[in-house]
């Protein structure tokens, strides 16, 4: 008896430390689970900054396509800028004064018409164009109107060019001239508001003084600290004499360590101070007296993730802190990417997530460390392949296609500007600030009756938060938020998700700017957009049968249309069919699968006996709402119209290298199928986790040749993988940038 007693005895501690040990061991993924959840807290008591705006210029396309292109084309780009629900909703407009077409400019687009060719005489037909897009900005509800001038003009400087000789003055600006510069700028100012109604808030007479800008390539002048000091004394005569409420905004500084620096070159040249900005211009009572409380400059520069990013602007930050303890506000007021992040410059024409994360994690920082109410991007709309817009397009010269393309660096921007509206104030929020991976800000809106976050994940990877909200009144409570998220994933350009409750996790997407809005009634935010589709068929589960099958929904109220997505994979990071303009709540799947795959490739196609996931999301002018749940069905075995390709067809299953290698950022990957069937090609990295895939779902026996873009991963060695249902092949790539 007493020898069962100890076997059982012995069996219990076993089984103990057994159980004990998978405790333990559950106890440490919970752990590491909550590690690799990031927590963040929103304290609403504490507040920073307010935002005045956030904005762009007219320079210098609006006068080419303004005046040239249709009305049509010309009020979208206008509701792309301007419009709060067909856009990203731009709260102020800077109007660029030009100073006259100087024709020895090298591009015909970087020279603007002037008003005043020759003293006295203006001609308010010319910048019809420029003319054209300030006054759509204001129709759209634009109240803040900056004029900004590059140089003055041509008859009022010393070379009679509107950009510098070197060594010709401390400025282009003739001697005496500056009674003359000023009235000049009140006169339009002036014009504007009494002819067309349209106020300037702001006039700012320099640009980028601390420069020489002793070439061709532009519209430029410099100005030394004493040339600004006096130009603003004329300047605030006039527009006091005139009663013109339009004040002055300087000195639009080229940089940030100007600001408390000198700019030593051109100092020494001129013998005259630039730059050291705070003191040598600040510093003086008739600036503080006659020109506005504003610290207006730009972020040129400043990119370098290593050196410069976040020092330069804590350190700018540190020196402007007493100022705007003291009712000062900092803009930036101008910035596009000139040097990059790693130093490599801004790449061109981009229109994936790479350049607006770059662009994004300089407005976080300039915002959170510098403490800017404002952020001003500089030129809307580029042309050719420039690196600096917003919108792209091709047209160079009347008679070229009018086209517009959106870059997704566009509705980054509008991650801020459509929800962070004027009045808005930044509050506490800490827990995000990784320039390589998650950074967060938080502002309450002007009526105190919402908070905005602005989430940035510049990782490749998800990341999940969870928001810890302090610092309410007890009127107050904040139950949701709602999602409106940027990625390089087709078609989302600040796509609304469904709403989710405030305490519980969410996950960021890789690669994407996210912003949640919370209402503090305790409500959710809805902002006029449709609700989520109910799908009705086909069932989930259901295998589509006969010629009439069609993916049915029930109406949406407020839909004027919707758009359908079917994918192989529940996560739709590949769509085998994307259809959108949709106006009823119906779409025959058959056609789909009635294509010949030929002609049309994997893209709107839809293979026979696979399972696909589908979901719908519906819109109107407001924007788009949330998708709706997934469901997914199964194709008929067998599918009027589809043969396969008319290729050879290989003898064996294979994989080639793929070329060039190593690569940047594109190359091809060749594959062959001796045998129709669904495959897969995907991209891990070394760690085994999936990148990209590539290709998924029934594909006929042929050869392929798929070409691979990884424009937004690091550099280093991934894998790629083709596998069918009997056969896995693996070959090793290197991405060198």
């Amino acid at each position: 008896m007493n020898n069962m007693k100890n076997e059982f005895v012995k069996e219990c501690r076993l089984y103990s430390a057994m159980y004990g040990a998978v405790a333990f061991l559950l106890i440490m993924m919970i752990a590491c689970a909550r590690a690799q959840t990031l927590s963040i807290a929103v304290n609403a008591s504490q507040k920073f900054q307010r935002i005045d705006n956030f904005s762009a210029s007219d320079a210098w396309w609006a006068q080419k396509i303004g005046s040239e292109w249709t009305t049509a084309n010309k009020d979208s780009i206008a509701d792309l800028l301007f419009s709060t629900t067909k856009g990203i909703g731009l709260s102020a407009w800077r109007f660029n004064i030009g100073a006259g077409t100087d024709q020895t400019i090298t591009d015909p687009w970087r020279t603007v018409e002037g008003f005043e060719r020759v003293p006295g005489v203006f001609n308010w037909s010319r910048d019809a164009g420029g003319q054209w897009f300030l006054q759509a900005a204001v129709k759209r509800g634009v109240k803040q109107l900056i004029g900004f001038v590059n140089s003055p003009p041509a008859w009022m400087t010393r070379n009679g060019h509107t950009y510098g000789t070197d060594g010709l003055g401390s400025t282009n600006l003739k001697s005496g001239y500056y009674d003359d510069y000023a009235n000049y700028l009140a006169t339009i100012v002036k014009h504007f508001q009494d002819s067309l109604g349209i106020s300037f808030t702001y006039i700012d007479p320099v640009n980028e003084p601390q420069w020489d800008w002793s070439s061709p390539s532009q519209e430029g002048n410099r100005a030394s600290d004493v040339d600004i000091r006096n130009i603003v004394d004329s300047l605030h005569a006039v527009l006091t004499s005139q009663n013109l409420s339009t004040q002055i905004l300087v000195p639009e500084s080229g940089d940030l360590p100007d600001w408390y620096q000198v700019e030593g070159g051109i100092s020494q040249e001129y013998h005259q101070t630039y730059g050291d900005f705070l003191d040598s211009l600040f510093g003086y009572p008739d600036i503080v007296s006659n020109a506005a409380h504003i610290f207006a400059g730009h972020s040129y520069g400043s990119d370098l993730l290593s050196t410069q990013l976040v020092q330069d602007r804590q350190t700018l930050g540190a020196k402007l802190a007493p100022y705007l303890y003291n009712g000062y506000r900092y803009w930036v007021t101008e910035y596009c990417i000139l040097t990059g992040p790693y130093g490599q410059g801004g790449n061109g024409r981009d229109l994936t997530m790479t350049t607006a994360l770059d662009v994004a994690r300089i407005i976080h920082f300039d915002l959170t460390a510098a403490n800017a109410s404002a952020w001003q991007w500089w030129t809307a709309v580029s042309h050719y392949d420039y690196k600096d817009g917003l919108i792209y397009t091709d047209f160079v010269n009347p008679g070229d296609k009018q086209n517009i393309i959106q870059s997704k660096l566009l509705w980054t921007l509008g991650n801020f500007s459509r929800y962070i509206r004027p009045g808005s104030q930044r509050i506490s929020c800490t827990g995000a600030d990784n320039p390589t991976g998650l950074m967060a800000s938080a502002y309450v809106d002007s009526s105190g009756s919402r908070i905005i976050m602005v989430l940035i994940n510049a990782g490749t990877t998800d990341q999940k938060i969870d928001v810890s909200l302090s610092g309410l009144s007890s009127s107050q409570k904040l139950s949701y938020f709602t999602p409106f998220v940027t990625s390089n994933e087709k078609g989302c350009d600040l796509r609304k998700f469904a709403y989710f409750p405030a305490d519980s996790a969410y996950d960021v997407p890789a690669y994407s700017a996210v912003t949640l809005v919370g209402m503090l009634d305790g409500s959710a935010y809805t902002a006029g957009t449709p609700g989520s589709a109910s799908l009705l068929t086909p069932a989930n589960g259901d295998t589509l049968i006969g010629e009439d099958t069609s993916a049915t929904w029930d109406p949406v109220a407020g839909a004027t249309s919707y758009e359908v997505q079917i994918s192989t994979d529940s996560l739709f990071s590949t769509a085998a069919v994307d259809s959108s303009g949709i106006n009823t709540p119906s779409l025959s799947l058959m056609q789909f699968l009635r294509r010949p795959y030929w002609l049309s490739g994997l893209e709107n196609t839809l293979f026979s006996n696979t399972k696909y996931y589908w979901r719908v999301i519906a819109s109107n002018d407001s924007g788009s709402g949330s998708f709706s749940l997934t469901s997914w069905f199964i194709t008929p075995g067998s599918a009027t119209g589809i043969s396969s390709l008319p290729v050879n067809v290989p003898a064996a299953f294979s994989l080639s290298q793929n070329y060039p290698n190593p690569f940047n950022p594109t190359t091809a990957i060749k594959v062959g199928l001796d045998k129709s069937g669904v495959i897969s090609l995907k991209i891990t990295n070394a760690l085994g986790q999936t990148m990209d895939e590539i290709a998924q779902g029934y594909k006929p026996a042929g050869e392929y040749t798929f070409d691979i873009n990884m424009d937004m991963f690091p550099s280093g060695a991934y894998f790629y993988t083709l596998q069918d249902g009997s056969e896995s092949i693996t070959k090793k790539m290197l991405l060198l940038k």
